[in-house]
């Protein structure tokens, strides 16, 4: 069994509010879910900030090669989001 987590550090430029940048967030967990089988979850200390969050992405397979291909997938939807600018990410394998 391996793990891959890959934590993207996000900015949301025009989250005004909470309530807006939960918003975008839930709309961007939902389609990495639904496309890549994933788990996706707020992480950090950004919590409370409207414009900046941090994601953790995971997904558990026997295959390296395939979560090498689903953490790339993750980040380059990600990166396509129109609503986002990926600041920062860091991609982990655990065995």
């Amino acid at each position: 069994m391996i793990v891959v987590v890959v934590e993207l550090e996000v900015y949301l430029p025009g989250a005004r509010s909470l309530k807006e940048k939960r918003a975008a967030l839930e709309s961007l967990k939902r389609r990495l879910r639904n496309s890549f089988n994933v788990s996706v979850a707020e992480i950090g200390e950004h919590k409370n900030s409207w414009q900046r969050a941090q994601l953790a992405v995971v997904s558990v397979a026997d295959d390296g090669g395939f979560l090498a291909s689903v953490a790339e997938k993750v980040l380059a939807a990600t990166q396509a989001q129109r609503d986002l600018e990926v600041v920062g990410y860091n991609t982990r394998y655990v065995a």
